[in-house]
């Protein structure tokens, strides 16, 4: 399957004053749970999980206090809390 680059809006900034829209890895991605949720996702094809917010696990019926946890830190040192969960998804073309 292929899905092309989107290209969305964006700010300009001092470094990119010119630059107002960029081109993202973005695809509909359907999740199967006791209910089925399509959502587009942003592609990290260098991501060794894929992290989605806890609102989406209550839709899909999960338990999303449960599972196994680890601290998961970001751009700027922040950290975060994950639970981990068995969850099917599928690209929908």
């Amino acid at each position: 399957m292929r899905f092309p680059y989107q290209q969305h809006s964006r700010n300009a900034s001092e470094a990119f004053p010119q630059k107002t829209t960029r081109l993202l890895p973005i695809i509909p991605v359907t999740f199967h749970g006791k209910e089925q949720i399509t959502i587009d996702m942003l592609v990290d094809s260098g991501a060794s999980a894929c992290l989605v917010p806890g609102f989406l696990g209550i839709a899909l019926g999960i338990d999303v206090h449960s599972g196994p946890r680890q601290k998961i830190t970001g751009l700027g040192g922040r950290q975060v809390e994950a639970r981990y969960h068995n969850v099917d998804m599928y690209p929908r073309p």
